[in-house]
């Protein structure tokens, strides 16, 4: 999880998609390969996922998260490998 403090600082905007019946948002990355989208498939209009959006993030506690990823459509190996957990490194004096 990189950039976390980042990408909940950002204002999400709406993401029209045409393919799809249910209201999106993106949020902007620092470059438009790290941009991140959001499907409200749950919710019938974007205003309502993005004060539901808003509501939840401010409950994130980032030295207290627990991630799971999913291997679809969007999650690429390179993305996948990123976010695997770090071995701490032990100091063996």
């Amino acid at each position: 999880m990189t950039d976390l403090d980042y990408y909940l600082a950002q204002d999400l905007q709406e993401w029209v998609d045409d393919t799809v019946d249910y209201p999106a948002g993106i949020i902007r990355g620092r470059t438009p390969e790290d941009d991140v989208r959001v499907n409200f498939v749950h919710y019938s209009s974007f205003a309502a996922g993005r004060e539901k959006w808003n509501t939840r993030k401010k409950r994130i506690d980032p030295n207290n998260l627990y991630v799971i990823l999913c291997d679809i459509d969007d999650i690429y190996e390179k993305d996948y490998h990123r976010n695997e957990p770090r071995e701490k490194s032990i100091d063996r004096k």
